[in-house]
């Protein structure tokens, strides 16, 4: 009776060693099963999501970002230029329209003086209409001459 005792348990040991030791690689087994799926489940959704998300957040943002610094920029920059090329323009425009007003000042005080008198006197200067054009530019050339000759005298 005790050998028969005795070989019951170390058979049941025996069993129970091993339904352990399958315990235990069973359990190993699925944790390396869950380890890769979730790998591979998190690769998968996260490029997914990653790609999703992102995507959508880029344009969303990327459309906010670009309106908000254009519209600034634009404003910023137009004001700075408008105001720079403004103010040159304004003084170019300035100088050369002061300029060729006293230019057209002067050319009409020395036609109103006594010179531009004696100057017409002068026959040559006279466009007469029966005269050819080349002769009219001869003399209109020459009254120039006068004129100028006139100018840097004063």
């Amino acid at each position: 009776m005790q050998s028969f005792l005795r070989s019951v348990t170390v058979s049941v040991r025996r069993c129970w060693s091993s339904l352990i030791l399958l315990w235990m690689l069973s359990m190993m087994s699925l944790m390396v099963m869950h380890r890769m799926v979730s790998m591979v489940m998190h690769r998968m959704v996260g490029m997914v999501m990653h790609r999703i998300i992102g995507m959508v957040m880029h344009r969303m943002v990327g459309m906010v970002m670009h309106r908000m610094i254009g519209m600034v920029m634009h404003r910023m920059v137009g004001m700075v230029m408008h105001r720079m090329v403004g103010m040159v323009m304004h003084r170019m425009v300035s100088m050369v329209m002061h300029r060729m007003i006293s230019m057209m000042l002067m050319v009409h005080r020395i036609m109103r003086s006594r010179c531009y008198g004696r100057l017409l006197m002068n026959r040559e200067i006279i466009p007469r209409p029966c005269r050819s054009l080349w002769n009219w530019m001869e003399s209109l050339r020459s009254c120039c001459r006068l004129i100028i000759r006139e100018v840097n005298l004063r």
